[in-house]
């Protein structure tokens, strides 16, 4: 009897460990889609002054480049919605 308790035991902690693995996996992630967004805000920023600065016609390229950074930003912020999703979910599981 003892000797299944212990196997249980070893199943369920297994089972903990892979759930605390994956919660981890998902936190980088969040992080990583985080850091992406916070680096084109950035860069746009600074192409947007240099576009207002720019005396060579930056400013025709800019509206473009705006566009396409804008459109990236809200796609990272759909996935880091989903991942958030996926967090609880994997901290409620935990709990």
């Amino acid at each position: 009897m003892a000797a299944k308790l212990k196997g249980l035991v070893r199943v369920a902690k297994a089972a903990v460990d892979d759930r605390q693995r994956a919660l981890a996996q998902l936190l980088r992630q969040s992080d990583d889609l985080a850091g992406q967004r916070l680096r084109i805000e950035q860069d746009l920023a600074c192409e947007r002054k240099i576009a207002r600065e720019g005396r060579h016609g930056e400013g025709i390229h800019f509206a473009r480049y705006a566009v396409s950074a804008i459109a990236r930003c809200r796609q990272l912020q759909e996935e880091a919605a989903a991942v958030e999703v996926d967090i609880n979910a994997e901290r409620e599981v935990l709990g």
